[in-house]
């Protein structure tokens, strides 16, 4: 039986890239396909309502990061806001963890195959690492 294994930071917004959400639910409805999510726990209760079967990472390789400042020109806040995005989704500290649990993940429930989000850089990583399909 084929193993799909999805990975998305755990953002709610990030669960729907390119319609993943609506074809992970799909294919997890089918008898002859094993489909799982892996992320942080704060989607876990949207997947399992759309009938995903959910794996909890404590790692994501993603970090919050505090609000911008309130008076910054449109200009700077553009450029802070793109600094930003990369420092919550590319920080190493954030991503090496993420990484090293994401190999654990796949080595213990071996996927044929890791769909991942844009931003789940840790899962690409990992998956390289694993020799797994990405």
């Amino acid at each position: 039986m084929p193993r799909l294994l999805f990975v998305s930071l755990p953002l709610h917004g990030h669960l729907d890239w390119g319609g993943m959400a609506a074809t992970a639910a799909h294919l997890a409805a089918q008898p002859d396909l094993a489909v799982a999510w892996a992320s942080g726990p704060a989607v876990a209760s949207t997947l399992a309502a759309a009938g995903i079967p959910f794996l909890p990472l404590q790692a994501t390789g993603w970090q919050p990061l505090p609000p911008l400042p309130p008076n910054l020109s449109p200009i700077e806040r553009d450029q802070l806001r793109r600094q930003r995005s990369l420092d919550a989704w590319l920080n190493p500290a954030a991503v090496l963890p993420a990484v090293t649990e994401l190999r654990q993940l796949l080595a213990a429930w071996q996927p044929d195959l890791v769909l991942v989000e844009p931003y789940a850089v840790a899962a690409a990583l990992a998956a390289e690492q694993a020799d797994t399909p990405l």
